[in-house]
């Protein structure tokens, strides 16, 4: 029997290292309870906001409320040239009456098992949630597909979120908040930027950090009484930045509107167009604790970083932020195995891909965004790496040589 090689996003095989708990309620909440040595998490997930998108709605640490999607957006908004906002919080016209987005399909499961609304499950280690969303232009006409997976697990949520737009004419993006979160910071960490230090949000009004002063910004880190928010945004596919653009590099890739409001996100475009049938994807890793490992920004060091422990794929995982930005990216739950390609849904093999019809309403993505191939089939693809989502909370990550 012929085997093949390759990476898989493991949380069907994840050992139950932790033991969290979840509550899937027959209106929809879904509700995810864990304590960790970085403290004890509650995340509620329902559909929330203007447009009732089912995404992290409450983050709680140690029973304190922390992140809060009641009146802003946790994954973000377009908005156009024309000055359309669309998705996440905003209705059609700006602060119009009609909604801008919609939510078309959830999938829930627990440790690679499915979960339906009404059930729950205890001693879990890594609960999965995929999404599908539509996303409007005034005209009703549909701008975009939106797919998002979730996947919680000790005192972090991973995202991974991919858009294929659907608009019949181009259309200018003049920026996209991917990653955002509303956290009421008193101080906030961006390392790289300025003098290396915690700035205090007391009066601030704006902060923001430009492509040309710092490429490398990966994370943004927020305190307050209550504890602490970091906020990673992988160098993969729109990550990289390369979708924000500016005839002198003087475009944001972070923007913080003060304390108050407790709004800060990474922005993924800025001044960037997109047609049908283009593609986008972007990672991100949300993470609450109570405190850090080691923090030497707030020691004044030479040379500081800060550390701090997420879970990834149910497992802890330090995570450094050094004074260029930059962040160790910590391997996303991945694990190296050898498998029958009949246990499988999709596998590589010479110069191809293939989709098992277990997986009828899967999508291929290389590293940029690209979708491959949609459904069950062979698909001639050069040598490269690409992921597999069947859209039912199983992923696959495959190498082509």
């Amino acid at each position: 029997m012929k085997k093949y090689l390759f990476l898989l996003f493991a949380a069907a095989f994840a050992l139950s290292s932790n033991a969290a708990k979840v509550v899937y309620s027959g209106n929809g909440v879904l509700t995810y309870t864990e304590s960790t040595e970085s403290g004890d998490i509650k995340i509620i997930f329902q559909k929330c906001m203007t447009n009732k998108l089912f995404t992290f709605y409450q983050v709680y640490l140690n029973d304190k409320l922390v992140n809060s999607a009641a009146t802003s957006d946790n994954i973000g908004p377009f908005c156009t040239s024309t000055g359309v906002w669309m998705g996440g919080n905003h209705n059609t016209p700006q602060g119009g009456p009609k909604p801008s987005a919609n939510t078309v399909n959830i999938n829930v499961t627990v440790d690679g098992k499915t979960l339906k609304a009404g059930d729950g499950a205890n001693n879990i280690s890594v609960l999965k949630i995929d999404v599908e969303n539509e996303i409007f232009y005034t005209d009703d006409k549909k701008f975009a597909d939106e797919f998002i997976t979730y996947a919680v697990s000790g005192n972090s949520i991973e995202v991974w979120c991919a858009h294929r737009f659907q608009y019949p004419n181009p259309m200018s993006v003049s920026r996209y908040y991917g990653p955002q979160s509303m956290f009421p910071a008193t101080e906030l960490l961006l390392p790289g930027f300025g003098d290396n230090k915690w700035i205090s949000l007391s009066g601030k009004k704006e902060i923001d950090v430009m492509k040309s002063d710092l490429p490398d910004f990966s994370t943004y880190i927020e305190k307050n009484a209550n504890g602490y928010q970091a906020v990673l945004k992988y160098n993969e596919g729109i990550g990289d930045a390369s979708c924000v653009k500016g005839s002198d590099g003087r475009v944001y890739l972070f923007r913080n509107y003060g304390g108050a409001t407790g709004k800060s996100y990474h922005v993924m475009m800025w001044n960037h167009s997109v047609k049908s049938g283009d593609n986008t994807n972007w990672h991100a890793l949300y993470t609450w604790f109570d405190g850090p490992v080691e923090d030497t920004f707030r020691e004044g060091a030479a040379d500081p970083k800060f550390v701090y422990e997420g879970y990834i794929n149910g497992e802890p995982t330090e995570i450094t932020v050094l004074a260029n930005g930059k962040s160790t990216e910590p391997v996303a739950g991945i694990e190296e195995i050898v498998a029958d390609s009949e246990t499988v849904f999709a596998y590589a093999g010479d110069n191809k891909i293939v989709i098992t019809a277990d997986a009828p309403n899967a999508v291929c993505v290389d590293l940029t965004g690209k979708i491959i191939a949609r459904g069950a089939g062979s698909f001639p693809c050069t040598k490269g790496i690409y992921i597999v989502n069947d859209m039912r909370g199983r992923s696959v990550k495959l190498i082509v040589k």
